[in-house]
């Protein structure tokens, strides 16, 4: 069975559309409507979704995933008729429970940080400027044919086994994702669950990451860089 399959709860059986739509009717609640009709939300909102405990390793699958947030936010602009930049940005949590419930909160959006672990950057501690979704991360400051394309993300200044243009992150709704670029298949995502995937040889190229999981980058042998994503 997929992560697209079903969760159990009881009597019901719940599948990810199902999810999609019982988180967004929660978050529509909340939504009031402001001067000429514009739909008006909190800036962040923390989503608590309850599965029987048998599910909630698949529930928690599912929303690590891009593709359930953007599934959210579609369905929800569409529901509120209105911009998706107009949606709070959301945060899930998935915990045991009787049967599936979810309830939303208005809470404090929480920045992204990176914390480096080894290399001549040890301790470094990385922050995703507000306002950017994209962020090149490599060795040093610079790269490009004439060093004049910046690295948002230096993990390393002299580790020669990072290449400088080692890969690219992107803020995608609730997660951030991933694409190795000049470092690919020595770029690999560790997840808390203990899974490890290399996002270049993934079908789109990209993998999403989560607070708890570890990016790597390595030489292909024994030599490595790993990068500890967290909230602030």
């Amino acid at each position: 069975m997929g992560l697209r399959g079903w969760l159990s709860g009881g009597g019901d059986e719940i599948g990810w559309d199902d999810l999609v739509a019982a988180v967004v009717d929660e978050l529509a609640r909340m939504v009031h409507y402001g001067r000429k009709g514009r739909a008006v939300f909190p800036v962040h909102v923390d989503v608590d979704i309850q599965v029987p405990d048998g599910s909630v390793e698949v529930a928690r699958g599912f929303v690590i995933q891009a593709d359930f947030d953007r599934a959210v936010a579609a369905a929800l602009a569409n529901r509120c008729n209105c911009d998706p930049i107009d949606l709070p940005t959301r945060e899930y949590q998935v915990a045991a429970g009787r049967k599936l419930a979810i309830g939303a909160r208005e809470g404090g959006a929480h920045d992204w940080e990176l914390v480096v672990d080894g290399g001549d950057q040890d301790g470094r501690r990385l922050t995703l400027a507000p306002g950017q979704d994209e962020f090149a991360m490599g060795r040093g400051p610079w790269h490009g044919a004439d060093q004049q394309v910046r690295n948002d993300l230096p993990v390393c200044e002299q580790t020669e086994f990072v290449s400088r243009r080692a890969a690219r992150v992107y803020r995608r709704g609730n997660c951030l994702e991933i694409e190795a670029l000049d470092q690919a298949d020595c770029l690999l995502v560790h997840r808390a669950g203990g899974e490890v995937i290399r996002p270049a040889r993934t079908a789109s190229g990209r993998v999403a990451v989560r607070p708890g999981d570890v990016i790597e980058l390595t030489d292909g042998k024994q030599q490595r860089i790993r990068v500890l994503v967290g909230r602030a």
